[in-house]
């Protein structure tokens, strides 16, 4: 058997499994749907239903549906044909434009065109949509397992899309009566459009049918989400021992990446056929409203009727087109409340590295609290860091709020209309302030503890126990790994604002170096002059600072890396280290050495003994067979050891 008829066969073993039980009312509409969409091809495999004890269903493939699909295929193109020939011929006694007669029989071209592509796509990706089908049940059962109130999102897209098509089948009606099946002719036409609106139809109740069950999916999922998010940061901490949410949030993580990869395999399923029937609705509408709105005398033959035809054909295309794009938009909507509630609760607990800022601020602020533990550890002193830090920061404040005051006096205006737009520069102008500050207050705080670190550092030869000076190591190595996280969260939490702030201030530099370069009176130069001082104050603090900390973080790095990998062993001749192996290899050899001598001094002890008794007169039997025993037996014991 190859590889791909295992692969096959594979498929065909998993779209045999049975389904979750189902109400029975949702299996009659699902009967409906499944024997309409049967009839029109869109149904393509064999499905059972075993009401005993529960509604299961069981889902597979079969050739017969798929010979359906190929003879329905065959019908809609020889009747495209025939309607072709029909409309031919009907123009032949009729006032008539040649131009219009084409683009009759390219509206019906395309709903022939794509009602067989769609069969056709139907025909080859059988096996992808019972998968899809199987998705449905284990998204529901995945569902209940998080939430009771999933239950409800199988019926909701079962009442939603039974509605829709039975609505679009009476607009149907409505737009193709009277029909026109006297002739045999005018029936195989009517007949061939059926099938191919039918099937453009059924199409798009089926996308939304998906799209309506994971709407409600992915809202069930937001509202779980927004309810277990009603918890303040300091409980988060005792979160990991409540196994009880833990487990709910593995499966809700569980349930977004099942509803995700559904949506995937839904667009891949759908991309071809959506995107060959929005063509042809798009393409029919462009010509019926072409139709209608063309103004010549060569249409004179359209009466009332034929004009209130094209307008319910033309609000009949933009129905049918609106509601599954209007359903993605809502779908892609539920997408972005969740992220949002993803932002307020469960990137912060499971700690995410592509995180929203919340949870980046939340991290910085614990991570200062972590750097001040380890200061203390270290005897240094992290009131001292955070005062400085704060000081300095205060000092730079109000240093950058006297220069803005000075410089932004001249906006400072009663008239209404002036004062609103003025006000909004002046706010945002002290919010680039504040932030500029906030990040330079951190920076500040880097600073401070590298400083001690470095000052400790140095104070370390002065301690005489060895003991203390590896501590002192091992702590000082600890906290500078927590200030290089620091400083990556830090980096990454003040980018965007960081980046917007530098371009404001670039362009502000150059617009008000032109002003000064072009103005001619003193005052503007004064002002314009002000404003370019403060824009280089501001650029020039935050880049001193930034570039300070980063020599000394490329020091430590480089200190950090040479106590890793530059390590300091003292050995004899570079056979071997004088340290704790050493230590051990010495144990071990004097153990298995002392076992040698003893197995020796075994074996030479008897030896001994013999020589002893040859010199007496009276040797009994006994005492030789004895030795002779004991010979043997430590000759034994010398050959096994």
């Amino acid at each position: 058997m190859s590889h791909e008829s295992r692969k096959n066969y594979s498929v065909r073993i998993e779209t045999k499994m049975t389904t979750k039980t189902l109400a029975k009312w949702e299996v009659v509409a699902l009967l409906i749907l499944l024997y309409s969409f049967k009839i029109l091809g869109l149904v393509p495999y064999k499905f059972e239903v075993f009401t005993k004890p529960t509604y299961n269903w069981k889902f597979t493939p079969c050739r017969l549906s798929r010979l359906y699909n190929l003879v329905l295929g065959c019908a809609l193109f020889v009747s495209g044909v025939l309607g072709n020939l029909t409309i031919g011929h009907w123009f032949e006694w009729r006032p008539k434009n040649p131009f219009d007669m084409h683009i009759f029989m390219i509206r019906l071209y395309l709903r022939c065109f794509a009602a067989i592509f769609t069969l056709v796509v139907f025909f080859f990706k059988v096996d992808d949509l019972i998968m899809l089908t199987h998705k449905v049940i284990e998204i529901k059962e995945m569902s209940l397992r998080v939430s009771k109130k999933a239950s409800k999102s199988v019926k909701t897209a079962l009442c939603k899309c039974i509605q829709l098509y039975i609505f679009f089948n009476g607009l149907w009606i409505l737009i193709r009566f009277p029909l026109n099946i006297v002739e045999a002719q005018g029936l195989i036409v009517e007949c061939s459009y059926f099938y191919s609106m039918n099937i453009i139809n059924g199409i798009f109740m089926q996308y939304t049918f998906f799209l309506i069950f994971l709407k409600s999916e992915l809202q069930n999922l937001n509202d779980t989400m927004m309810e277990i998010s009603q918890v303040h940061v300091a409980q988060l901490i005792r979160l990991n021992e409540k196994k009880k949410k833990k487990e709910k949030l593995s499966l809700i993580f569980e349930l977004h990446a099942t509803l995700f990869n559904f949506s995937r395999d839904l667009s891949c399923f759908y991309a071809l056929t959506i995107l060959i029937d929005i063509s042809t609705t798009f393409v029919t509408l462009i010509l019926q409203t072409y139709i209608l709105l063309h103004d010549n005398q060569e249409l004179t033959w359209y009466d009332g009727a034929g004009l209130l035809g094209l307008t319910r054909n033309i609000l009949f295309e933009l129905i049918l087109i609106s509601i599954p794009l209007s359903l993605t938009v809502n779908v892609t909507d539920c997408i972005d409340e969740i992220g949002n509630a993803l932002t307020t609760y469960v990137m912060i607990v499971m700690q995410w590295r592509n995180n929203p800022r919340e949870y980046i601020a939340t991290v910085i602020i614990s991570s200062l609290f972590q750097i001040r533990g380890t200061s203390r550890m270290m005897n240094i002193d992290a009131n001292q860091i955070s005062s400085v830090a704060v000081w300095d920061s205060l000092k730079i404040f109000i240093a950058f709020s006297a220069l803005w005051i000075i410089t932004r006096l001249r906006y400072v205006s009663y008239e209404i209309d002036v004062f609103l737009w003025k006000s909004a520069y002046l706010l945002s102008d002290h919010i680039v302030n504040v932030i500029i500050v906030q990040y330079i207050c951190f920076l500040l705080f880097i600073k401070q503890v590298i400083k001690l670190i470095n000052s400790t550092m140095r104070d370390m030869e002065k301690l005489r126990s060895t003991q203390l000076k590896t501590m002192k190591l091992y702590q000082t190595a600890s906290l500078y790994s927590k200030l290089s996280s620091l400083s990556e969260k830090l980096s990454s939490f003040f980018s965007l604002p960081m980046l917007m702030i530098i371009v404001y201030i670039y362009v502000s530099l150059i617009i008000e170096s032109y002003y000064i370069a072009t103005s001619t009176t003193s005052k503007f130069e004064v002002e314009f002059f002000l404003d370019v001082i403060y824009a280089l104050t501001l650029a020039l603090e935050v880049l001193s600072l930034t570039m300070a900390v980063r020599t000394v973080i490329e020091e430590l790095k480089r200190l950090y890396i040479a106590l890793n990998f530059q390590r300091m062993t003292f050995s004899v001749f570079r056979f071997f280290s004088l340290d704790e192996e050493l230590m051990t290899s010495i144990a071990s050899s004097l153990t298995t050495y002392l076992m040698i001598v003893l197995q020796w001094s075994n074996l030479d002890l008897p030896r001994h003994n013999g020589t002893n008794t040859t010199t007496t007169n009276s040797p009994t039997a006994n005492s030789s067979d004895f030795n002779g025993a004991a010979r043997n037996n430590s000759l034994h014991v010398f050959k096994g050891a």
